[in-house]
């Protein structure tokens, strides 16, 4: 804590571990791990959110989105902090992107969002009416099907929906362990 690193320094601890036989993924685990726990902690969304003033989004943004690791880090803050407006920006970036390297094209589900979102949450709601839940749980798996952005964005979702009504967050838990 209080150290400030520069990639030379971040590269030789690399070579130095990679050299005592430590393995990458490991490593890589290691690092994301560090980050997550130093940006969840210091994450403000109003600190976050001035990047937005310059008027575009900044590149290392799209860089960060383009790794699985940037993009759960993105999300998990997403969930805690879902008035920032830079998450809003890039998670439904997360969502474009794994329409793309799905499907070719992102424009199709970037268009269908408030659709989906408002059938999403017309389902969760009569999920959490009705009595059997594990019946619920299937619907929500095939409104979500075999898309991995339907399935993000019903997550993150139902984790805002959970902030003010918990029974959500049962419907929540139930998608996670069904994926």
């Amino acid at each position: 804590d209080g150290y400030c690193g520069y990639a030379p320094t971040a590269s030789l601890f690399w070579q130095l571990c990679e050299d005592a036989g430590v393995a990458r993924a490991e490593l890589d685990e290691l690092v994301w791990a560090h980050l997550r726990a130093r940006i969840g902690a210091a994450f403000s969304a109003k600190r976050a959110d001035i990047v937005l003033d310059a008027g575009e989004i900044p590149g290392w943004v799209e860089e960060l989105l383009q790794l699985p690791q940037g993009r759960t880090l993105v999300s998990a803050l997403a969930v805690e902090h879902p008035s920032s407006m830079l998450l809003v920006f890039a998670s439904r970036r997360i969502v474009e992107l794994v329409a793309l390297e799905r499907n070719g094209t992102g424009v199709e589900i970037y268009d269908r969002l408030a659709d989906f979102a408002r059938a999403l949450a017309q389902l969760a709601h009569a999920a959490l009416v009705a009595t059997d839940e594990a019946e619920a749980l299937a619907q929500l798996d095939e409104l979500c099907g075999d898309s991995e952005a339907c399935y993000v964005y019903a997550l993150v979702l139902l984790a805002s929906l959970g902030r003010e009504h918990p029974g959500f967050l049962r419907l929540l838990e139930g998608l996670d362990r069904s994926a």
